[in-house]
């Protein structure tokens, strides 16, 4: 029973830090996706 709560806490833990790095990786993203969508139409044209 102990060991269950020890690895759902590393779990909760876990999940914690992932969704801090997505959110603070998001806009870093976003801002890739724009530029890239930017070279995308000027190489169209």
């Amino acid at each position: 029973m102990r060991l269950l709560r020890r690895i759902l806490e590393w779990e909760v833990s876990v999940g914690a830090v992932l969704q801090t790095l997505v959110w603070s990786a998001l806009p870093y993203i976003i801002v890739g996706v724009v530029v890239v969508g930017l070279i995308a139409d000027v190489c169209m044209y």
